[in-house]
């Protein structure tokens, strides 16, 4: 009888390499490891002779997956369920895109707010259109470019302050880019729902963390990539 191969849902992304096989009542076990730590020997370690779905948005780390016994990257051109209405629509991330097509087949027309190494919004039509959206730095960015264009600035990690008066260098900066990316956020949702008025706002990231309860988001789903890996698993079949 031949063996059946261990199935793993891959997102690489740009800080960190998440997978998952599918657990009871379609639940992941999200694991995940920095990118910068991604080596052949690591991949081999994790996923030899197994079947991965992938999304990777950093393309030197894909031959690695060689190792698996069978590899289905997902982009722009096998994407199922969604059409793409950009310019060049080989520039539109494979992360990016898989999210859109979770939130499609979960809520319908649907706007994307995906914060990581980038934050990302996305808009996905009442048709199942994909139709573009916006990318910005993320606050982990954020913080290392002030920390490295000045000479006093620390680095610092973003977390929740109530405060709008910081008494030092370090609390100063956290009040900017806390206060401020919350009301940069907000500000881009307000923008894409006047335009888009039916869209269910979704959000997803683990960069949203810190802004929990504090956004303009109808629904937070953590998992929403890996779902939309499931989607293009199950459509494989």
């Amino acid at each position: 009888m031949k063996k059946q191969l261990k199935t793993f849902f891959i997102d690489l992304g740009n800080s960190s390499l998440q997978y998952s096989i599918l657990g009871q009542n379609n639940t992941f076990n999200i694991q995940s490891i920095e990118t910068k730590s991604v080596t052949q020997d690591k991949i081999s370690e994790l996923f030899k002779d197994t079947e991965c779905i992938i999304c990777s948005v950093v393309p030197e780390k894909d031959a690695f997956f060689g190792v698996a016994a069978s590899t289905y990257f997902v982009d722009h051109s096998n994407i199922p369920k969604v059409d793409i209405n950009i310019h060049k629509k080989e520039e539109l991330g494979a992360d990016r895109i898989v999210t859109a097509l979770a939130a499609y087949q979960t809520y319908g027309e649907s706007i994307i707010i995906d914060s990581g190494t980038a934050i990302t919004c996305c808009y996905i039509d009442a048709n199942g259109v994909y139709q573009g959206g916006a990318i910005l730095p993320g606050l982990k960015i954020a913080s290392q470019s002030l920390n490295n264009h000045t000479s006093k600035v620390p680095l610092i990690y973003v977390d929740h302050i109530d405060t709008l008066t910081g008494k030092s260098t370090k609390e100063a900066v956290q009040v900017g880019l806390y206060h401020g990316y919350r009301h940069l956020i907000n500000g881009l949702i307000a923008d894409y729902k006047q335009q888009f008025p039916n869209a269910t706002v979704v959000g997803t990231g683990s960069g949203l963390d810190v802004y929990q309860d504090y956004l303009d988001i109808d629904h937070y789903d953590s998992e929403l990539i890996f779902k939309g890996l499931y989607l293009v698993y199950n459509n494989l079949k």
